[in-house]
């Protein structure tokens, strides 16, 4: 057996499994938060995580989709707390980009799950 295998293996047992799925998920947005404080590449990877133990590729889109607006959301709070969310909203066109592109790399990990 190869490695791909075992972890085809390991995924089908998380995705049968909802209290493995729920661990897993939440172990994911952990991860993910963390990587997205980084750099904005880790919205892609979190939005990974959080989709591989979907049951089907849909609902991994959506899971990364729903990981994307919450990057996004706990950007938001934190321009909130500080006291800049007005200004940045007001700067208009590179805050929407920045929604955006918080958004467009949660559904970009989101699709991993159409693969694995």
């Amino acid at each position: 057996m190869s490695t791909t295998d075992d972890l085809q293996t390991a995924l089908d047992r998380i995705r049968a499994d909802q209290q493995g799925r729920w661990i897993a998920t939440i172990v994911g947005i952990g991860i993910g938060i963390l990587a997205a404080t980084i750099d904005p590449v880790g919205i892609v990877l979190g939005a990974m995580l959080v989709a591989l133990p979907a049951r089907d590729p849909y609902r991994g889109v959506f899971r990364g989709l729903g990981f994307g607006l919450l990057v996004v959301g706990l950007l938001a709070v934190q321009l909130l707390l500080a006291g800049t969310l007005g200004p940045a909203v007001g700067l208009g066109l590179p805050f929407y980009l920045a929604v955006g592109i918080g958004v467009g790399f949660g559904v970009l990990g989101g699709l991993v799950r159409g693969i694995v």
